[in-house]
């Protein structure tokens, strides 16, 4: 099963991206990501088989919970070829422990590039070879969102784009045991 680990956006935040979404007009072809698949990808996808021995590890993780604060929507993560319309901010010292807390938990090298905070807003649909689109150019916004939690997702790849499923969800500063 192809599996990942990601902060999910609060109702709140995906009510905000929903409203941000409805007013955007003008845009090239974009598949907008629904409320529900609102994520922070804290551990991109792997292939896993042992799901509850994942779960179990996952749930063994102590944080605090924190905030998050995006403050532009913008195309990326290439500017010149960008594939996405992501919400991006200041990355907090927290959300780097909780990353490094989890991969170092599961056993999985983090990655090379730098983390950087970003919420994935819209896909732009593919263009034929050779046409330039337009993209979007940065756009401010101003959401907050509180972290009490981070989970376990499916990856349902689907023709008409990924779904994601939480498996096992992990709220953060419950005392373990106790």
């Amino acid at each position: 099963m192809r599996v990942f680990v990601a902060i999910p956006a609060t109702p709140e935040m995906q009510a905000a991206v929903e409203r941000w979404q409805r007013g955007q007009r003008g845009l090239p072809p974009v598949r907008w990501i629904a409320g529900r698949n609102l994520h922070i990808t804290l551990v991109p996808p792997w292939e896993e088989s042992e799901i509850e021995r994942v779960a179990s590890v996952l749930a063994g993780v102590e944080a605090a919970p924190f905030e998050v604060r995006f403050s532009r929507a913008e195309s990326g993560p290439d500017r010149g070829a960008p594939r996405l319309i992501w919400a991006t901010g200041e990355t907090p010292a927290a959300l780097l422990r909780l990353r490094d807390t989890v991969t170092t938990a599961l056993g999985i090298e983090p990655e090379r590039r730098p983390y950087r905070l970003h919420m994935t807003l819209a896909r732009y649909r593919p263009t034929p070879p050779g046409q330039v689109v337009a993209r979007v150019p940065p756009r401010p916004v101003d959401w907050r969102m509180p972290v009490g939690s981070f989970a376990l997702y499916a990856s349902h790849l689907l023709p008409s784009g990924a779904e994601y499923e939480i498996l096992r969800e992990v709220k953060l500063g419950a005392r373990k045991g106790g």
